[in-house]
């Protein structure tokens, strides 16, 4: 798990196990108090690939002291937006409903409702070819990554907007990539789509404004083949061997949690900036974890502001 804010966030697979995760040593000139990256590795092939992100408080949240009215969570896969967030909101907040999920991947319908589609990840093929796939198809700093921003939220009104949608617009279907683009990143799957899990979700005008700062955490997911050719893992030598790359990363090859704690207790000042359209809460169906609970929202992502002096 890791730990942003007053939450731990962590990709769980099919029976609720959190996925295995190793530190990130790509160095980073992002503010470590606003972001995190860590590697994830993939469920083996021969077990179920479908996952979900699991968002739960490890601090008491006192919405005084923070300054916020709860707070919205924006998943992008692979670079591409999710057109749904999801929202912990105030009221939920006072209730004690504390733990969310980020389950599916939502697709706006032409009527204006939305499909959430359940999601999982699928092993990619790659080629030299351009003739089958062009380099740049994929972006690749993005391939390969899970990423959630978290904002604070301000306050909410209303906001009439046109919520038509395009069904094609978002979709994540890659399964074949040119190897130019997964070359330096090692990437070995990416994420799909798969399943309708709910339909008609329809959204309520409304608009919010947030905090300054964007607060970002970001999941670097790989095979364990790819964990070792990229020494997250180290290569297993035959042995007696060499490595040829130096010293490996020195981590624990097994369920290592990590304890990042990112806590920043400065109010929030207010920055105005839209995200229209909170949707109707809803609770998902109930399974041996428990309930899986989500308050997703509608909006156009507010842009990051660093937090003034």
């Amino acid at each position: 798990m890791v730990r942003m804010g007053p939450f731990d966030f962590t990709i769980i697979d099919h029976n609720g196990d959190p996925l295995k995760e190793y530190p990130d040593p790509e160095p980073t000139s992002k503010d470590h108090h606003s972001f995190v990256s860590v590697y994830v590795q993939t469920p083996p092939p021969d077990e179920p690939q479908t996952f979900e992100i699991q968002i739960e408080p490890v601090l008491p949240v006192d919405l005084t002291t923070l300054n916020t009215k709860g707070y919205d969570f924006f998943a992008t896969f692979d670079g591409v937006e999710n057109q749904l967030g999801t929202r912990l909101s105030e009221s939920n907040i006072l209730k004690g409903d504390l733990t969310t999920y980020i389950d599916t991947f939502d697709v706006h319908l032409e009527d204006g409702t939305f499909q959430g589609r359940e999601l999982s990840f699928g092993a990619v093929s790659t080629t030299d070819d351009a003739k089958e796939v062009a380099p740049g198809t994929v972006d690749k700093d993005q391939f390969g990554t899970i990423v959630v921003d978290m904002w604070g939220v301000i306050r909410t009104y209303y906001d009439l907007k046109d919520r038509k949608g395009d069904p094609e617009e978002g979709c994540l279907n890659v399964s074949k990539v040119h190897e130019s683009d997964v070359k330096a990143t090692a990437a070995s799957h990416s994420v799909r789509q798969g399943d309708i899990t709910i339909e008609g979700i329809t959204v309520q005008d409304r608009a919010s404004d947030y905090g300054p700062t964007c607060r970002t955490v970001q999941f670097k997911y790989r095979s364990e083949a790819a964990l070792r050719t990229l020494w997250v893992i180290p290569p297993i030598m035959p042995e007696g061997s060499k490595g040829t790359k130096g010293d490996p990363i020195s981590i624990d090859d097994s369920d290592t949690e990590l304890d990042i704690d990112k806590t920043d207790s400065e109010p929030q000042v207010q920055k105005k900036s839209f995200a229209a359209g909170i949707k109707r809460e809803r609770s998902d169906s109930t399974n041996e974890k428990g309930s899986r609970k989500r308050h997703p929202i509608l909006g156009e992502r507010p842009v990051n502001q660093e937090a003034p002096l």
